[in-house]
């Protein structure tokens, strides 16, 4: 992969990444030198991964380089598996351009207490016609590559999805196949450290999808979910300050228009990025019969939507 410049505005740029939150060893040269060694060993993989990607991923798994290896291998595979979500990245293409019209997908400036980047996504306009499930997820796995990209490794990463404004209309254009690749992702190829997942302005509807998709999630993924009611806003702020959330909520952070205008720039300025990373995919037919490929959402029956859930 050539270099590209990735010019992040300053305004989204955190706390230097190089900030010690308690003991956080830094990735060594002679551990990139190993990684990239097997790298090239391996038939199936591209082999001109960034240095700093590897280091994403050898800082996600703790150091261990057999846990980097496979998440690695998985976070390719289900990125070559899933051209929906991770093809086309262009931003400036009309209808990522017009996920930004419907959504706030916005990392928040200040960090939390324990060095932990909170990422909140929430609705803007509220109506269902507008709402395209597939290509929201694209943008936010578009804006957490930014994020990466602008901090490089941290303490990890606190998922906010803000459920005022949604219905069951929307409910109803989520398409599950696109749901279990975008989980598996997050669950065995996202090379960041997932601290935990917060509802917040739980809407009565979600118990029946939290139904639904929990068997989909890892143990160790249903232990990071937190939902919020309204009501409980108080004990989501201990997990996320108040005075770091948007005006909006009554934080001291820039309102969300603003936030957003800056993470829609930052992608518009990653274009050439996102052009080059599309190389960068699995050539499974190269695959040794030793390594275990991904199974996509059709291989079990995952396909439609949330159409004919049952509803009270």
């Amino acid at each position: 992969m050539t270099d590209v410049a990735v010019a992040v505005p300053s305004a989204l740029r955190g706390k230097k990444a190089t900030r010690v939150y308690g003991v956080q060893r830094a990735v060594q040269p002679h551990e990139i030198d190993i990684f990239r060694t097997w790298l090239k060993q391996q038939p199936h993989l591209p082999h001109d991964i960034p240095d700093e990607t590897l280091a994403m991923f050898l800082h996600s798994q703790n150091h261990s380089l057999e846990m980097s290896k496979l998440t690695l291998d998985r976070s390719y595979s289900i990125r070559t598996a899933a051209p929906e979500i991770f093809l086309d990245r262009d931003p400036f293409a009309p209808e990522l351009q017009d996920v930004f019209k419907i959504g706030y997908y916005s990392p928040l400036p200040a960090r939390c207490p324990d060095g932990v980047v909170a990422f909140l996504c929430s609705i803007k306009d509220n109506d269902p016609n507008k709402f395209n499930f597939v290509n929201c997820i694209k943008v936010s796995l578009m804006v957490l590559d930014l994020v990466q990209l602008r901090d490089g490794p941290v303490p990890g990463y606190r998922l906010i999805l803000d459920m005022k404004g949604t219905n069951i209309a929307h409910v109803a254009k989520i398409n599950f196949a696109t749901m279990k690749r975008a989980l598996d992702y997050q669950q065995e190829g996202l090379p960041v450290k997932l601290k935990s997942v917060h509802v917040i302005n739980a809407i009565p509807l979600l118990h029946q999808i939290l139904a639904l998709v929990k068997p989909l999630l890892k143990p160790e993924t249903r232990n990071m979910l937190h939902v919020h009611t309204e009501a409980q806003v108080q004990k989501f702020y201990e997990y996320v300050p108040k005075e770091l959330m948007p005006k909006e909520y009554g934080g001291d952070a820039p309102c969300q228009d603003d936030l957003n205008d800056l993470v829609k720039t930052g992608l518009e300025q990653m274009a050439p990025w996102f052009r080059e990373e599309e190389r960068l995919r699995v050539t499974e037919s190269l695959r040794p019969a030793r390594s275990r490929g991904y199974q996509s959402a059709e291989s079990f029956g995952c396909n439609g939507s949330f159409k004919k859930l049952n509803l009270d």
